[in-house]
């Protein structure tokens, strides 16, 4: 759903970028949401640079593998409100879409399998999550303030065993993953998880898995926020276009809320 048009400003889909390939990329697309930023990796489903102040990641939020394939995105799209990365080949085409919550520290991550066979196809979907974010009250410049080991993290499963919550023992810093569609396994996996769906996908349809990163303080209130994102995930995915476009069209009309 789009804004409607307002005295001739353009949509913030008319402004999107083109598909382009990841390889003629000298940096990859990136997002805010007015209160923080992330940048999209060349995995289907990783973020890194995610920072809400004063809450700042190292490294990737995690990898994606296809029956047991690390897949990567041959192309991009950038919108001011999602990124699309794609990758296709002769059996199965896979898109995701990467959003912000408006003006919360969470992302929502939408990944759709496409058949492309003739037959149906049982796929495994699997994803190593990482939640490796501290909090920091001062350094913040041009180089930003990162934790600097995976040892600094430790990993547990909570809500009845169907959220994961990384720890940083450094500082009050939680992150929470928590999905929409329930997973058929959740693993500790270091510092991090391995989260996987067995899929079933008959031909030229498509299947849809939804899940959300929450960072915040304390484990109560950042699993509280994934698990509620998670249950509320068409509302949020749909809410962080039309409240970022409504944002953009307000730019343009003279005395708005801002």
């Amino acid at each position: 759903r789009t804004v409607p048009n307002q005295g001739g400003v353009p949509s913030l889909d008319e402004l999107a970028g083109d598909w382009l390939p990841m390889n003629s990329l000298g940096s990859y697309p990136a997002l805010n949401n007015f209160v923080g930023s992330l940048q999209v990796t060349d995995d289907m489903v990783g973020v890194k640079h995610l920072t809400f102040p004063p809450f700042s990641q190292a490294q990737d939020s995690g990898t994606l593998r296809v029956n047991g394939r690390p897949l990567r995105a041959t192309d991009s799209r950038w919108y001011a409100y999602q990124v699309l990365r794609r990758n296709r080949s002769a059996e199965l085409e896979v898109e995701t879409s990467v959003r912000m919550v408006h003006e919360k520290q969470g992302v929502l991550f939408r990944l759709k399998l496409k058949n492309l066979q003739r037959l149906a196809q049982n796929v495994e979907v699997s994803i190593r999550l990482a939640g490796l974010i501290g909090e920091y009250q001062s350094n913040w410049g041009w180089d930003l303030p990162v934790p600097k080991a995976d040892n600094e993290f430790t990993a547990s499963k909570t809500g009845g065993g169907s959220i994961l919550l990384v720890r940083h023992a450094k500082s009050s810093a939680r992150v929470a993953f928590a999905f929409a569609q329930r997973p058929d396994r959740l693993e500790l996996e270091g510092s991090g998880g391995q989260v996987a769906w067995q899929v079933e996908v008959n031909p030229s349809q498509d299947r849809i898995i939804d899940f959300v990163m929450a960072v915040g303080d304390g484990d109560d209130e950042t699993s509280r926020l994934a698990k509620q994102w998670a249950l509320e995930f068409e509302q949020n995915f749909d809410s962080s276009k039309t409240l970022w476009e409504k944002r953009f069209a307000d730019a343009f009309v003279l005395g708005n809320s801002f």
